[in-house]
């Protein structure tokens, strides 16, 4: 049988106390489990956009064969696209809010850097890596 609680009136008054704590517990959590999930996705979105580009880029050169300047400017690409993609993120968050605007990000930015995974071309690799993750930093960093 399932527990339930004792009715309001056979209730003592600590009983209460404790049913009204848990409560609050569950509703403050509630009120933010949005924001945490929003925290870690930014957290992940950092991690694509600039921390995996320094520890993936001699990997990279050594698999590939391409310069380490050329890779580079993969990197400062997708620097200048997020900056200037933060003002087209900044105006869809105002008008759809910040949850769609970062899925959207992520999705199209996730897929071109998928692009960039599988590219067999420098060219490729570095106008996808350049609009990919240009679009998931101007989209997460809004």
């Amino acid at each position: 049988m399932l527990w339930s609680p004792a009715p309001p009136a056979q209730r003592s008054s600590r009983e209460t106390e404790r049913i009204i704590a848990a409560s609050i517990r569950i509703r403050s959590w509630a009120a933010w489990w949005p924001v945490l999930l929003l925290g870690w996705a930014t957290i992940g979105a950092y991690g694509v956009a600039f921390y995996s580009f320094g520890v993936l880029i001699e990997v990279i050169h050594l698999d590939t064969g391409w310069s380490l300047g050329a890779l580079s400017t993969a990197f400062s690409i997708s620097s200048v696209a997020g900056a200037a993609g933060s003002v087209a993120a900044g105006r869809s968050v105002d008008r759809f809010g910040g949850a769609p605007s970062l899925v959207v990000a992520i999705v199209a930015g996730g897929g071109l850097l998928l692009v960039a995974a599988e590219a067999d071309s420098q060219v490729v690799f570095i106008a996808a890596w350049g609009a990919g993750s240009g679009i998931v930093s101007a989209g997460a960093f809004y």
